[in-house]
């Protein structure tokens, strides 16, 4: 939100009524000016200052419908002005190198530079790769603007990962609470100790065994639980994450080293794609 716009309407809104009650009672205000100022009030023409009073309502009156519709118009701008796109990638290119075209840019009718062999799609002396996930925005920007210089063109895009949260033990949901605690008491008289009753949601009334970063944790304590004569089991718990990937194209015959212009952690990898 502009700052300075929103504190400009704010002024003008409190200047604007302050306008309005000058004009409901000019007479007032003027003899208050006069007093601020230092002014005795010793014209006798009544008729005058009945005069100078219309011209300061009216005046003041003006001033209050532009300052209101001042304060309106920012109210509007502010409420209403369109975000700036996040994804609108700008790069200065290095003296010497011409200006790369992204690939959004090329699709909404963007002319090609003079001299950049980036811009037309289908070289036969292209090859195209991707490169991620990387895990935030930041990381693949640092990535983009490393590369850009040195790929005939580049471009991001979003993605989503399924990530592991560990694998489940737990015995299935019973009918009503009580067989569930009953369960519980069952297994507290074996000697188990780690174990929770689910009360609400989608698992109410399941008896929650843990949660491991390990499988063979996680099979460990069911083949436990089972040996014990209860039905435990083991369920992968998931999530899913927004990642960001890289593809650029470059020339074929001079690879781009990639990890090493952007810096690139081991969890980044690459992958062949079709040249866009």
């Amino acid at each position: 939100m502009p700052i300075g716009l929103a504190i400009a309407s704010i002024l003008a809104l409190f200047i604007s009524f302050w306008a309005l009650n000058i004009a409901r009672d000019p007479s007032v205000w003027r003899l208050w000016w006069m007093d601020l100022l230092g002014v005795l009030d010793v014209d006798p023409n009544r008729e005058q200052r009945r005069s100078q009073e219309r011209q300061m309502s009216f005046i003041c009156f003006v001033l209050f419908l532009l300052l209101l519709a001042l304060t309106i118009g920012g109210a509007c701008w502010i409420a209403f002005a369109p975000a700036p796109d996040a994804r609108d990638v700008e790069f200065l290119p290095e003296p010497g190198v011409a200006r790369l075209v992204l690939l959004s840019e090329r699709d909404g009718g963007a002319q090609p530079v003079a001299g950049s062999a980036a811009v037309a799609s289908g070289h036969a002396d292209d090859s195209c790769r991707s490169i991620g996930p990387f895990a935030t925005q930041s990381d693949m920007r640092a990535a983009m603007q490393a590369l850009a210089p040195h790929a005939r063109r580049i471009q991001f895009r979003n993605a989503r990962a399924t990530q592991s949260r560990g694998y489940w033990v737990y015995l299935p949901a019973m009918k009503t609470r009580e067989e569930a605690l009953g369960i519980a008491r069952a297994l507290s008289a074996k000697s188990v100790r780690d174990y929770y009753v689910v009360t609400a949601g989608e698992q109410q009334n399941t008896v929650s065994l843990g949660l491991f970063r390990e499988q063979a944790n996680a099979e460990r304590r069911r083949a436990e639980i089972v040996g014990m004569g209860f039905p435990a089991q083991v369920v992968q718990r998931t999530e899913e994450l927004p990642v960001y990937w890289i593809d650029f194209a470059e020339a074929r015959e001079h690879p781009l080293d990639w990890r090493a212009r952007a810096g690139a952690s081991g969890e980044v990898r690459e992958q062949a794609i079709a040249c866009f």
